[in-house]
């Protein structure tokens, strides 16, 4: 692993946290109840084997971390701050304001992180929130938050 007073690299501890954050994906998955005769393998099945393949995925970058990357500048490290707020956000909107228009200012707010114009951010915000919401409305059968106009 490593040498005599060598210190772990930035990727094997970001495998570590994969790792991590995999065996609790999994051990949340055996956590959740459902009727067996609804389906034969469950809704477990799903995020567990995520959860396994995500391990394995985390010992293989540890085993083989590759070259390290330099530190984020401040301006990408602000993006991924942003990012984080933005989510969040849309996460804690979404019950008041609806799926439709929650997913419009987290992708509006994407695209004016990468640099787009606002309009185009707007545009590129609403077809993608119309595309989500297709998706994982009628598409999928979900049941996704109503907004205060219907949508």
């Amino acid at each position: 692993m490593t040498g005599q007073g060598q210190r772990l690299s930035g990727g094997r501890w970001a495998a570590i946290a994969i790792i991590i954050g995999a065996a609790g994906l999994a051990f949340a998955s055996t956590t959740i109840k459902y009727a067996f005769a609804s389906d034969p393998l469950g809704p477990r099945t799903f995020p567990f084997v995520l959860g396994l393949g995500l391990a394995l995925c985390g010992l293989w970058y540890f085993i083989q971390p590759g070259e390290s990357e330099a530190p984020p500048n401040r301006k990408e490290l602000a993006n991924v701050l942003g990012f984080m707020t933005l989510a969040c956000l849309t996460v804690g909107l979404m019950p008041w304001i609806g799926f439709i228009m929650a997913m419009t200012v987290l992708c509006t707010g994407m695209a004016l992180m990468f640099g787009a114009s606002f309009a185009v951010s707007l545009a590129s915000g609403v077809a993608q929130s119309l595309v989500w919401w297709a998706l994982f409305g009628p598409l999928l059968g979900g049941t996704l938050p109503i907004g205060p106009l219907g949508f």
